[in-house]
């Protein structure tokens, strides 16, 4: 199942934010406490981030989860 463009507009912030980190995927899948081909699904638009998983990345990154919501609200 496809995700709405709100959600993949979080997933696609998400990835970014990952992307300028200088931690692996996997690192930050294990910090974050989520498995990394689930995290991974979700920043791929499998599934939507919840809510809980925008603080534990966001956590982990230093990144107030908000900020993964940028450019999503209609």
């Amino acid at each position: 199942m496809d995700i709405n463009s709100g959600a993949r507009r979080v997933a696609d912030n998400v990835s970014a934010a990952i992307a300028a980190h200088p931690a692996t995927l996997a690192t930050v899948a294990q910090a974050a406490d989520i498995d990394q081909v689930d995290l991974s699904a979700r920043l791929h638009g499998g599934a939507a981030l919840t809510v809980n998983d925008l603080i534990r990345v966001g956590g982990f990154l230093r990144i107030r989860p908000a900020r993964f919501m940028e450019g999503a609200a209609a």
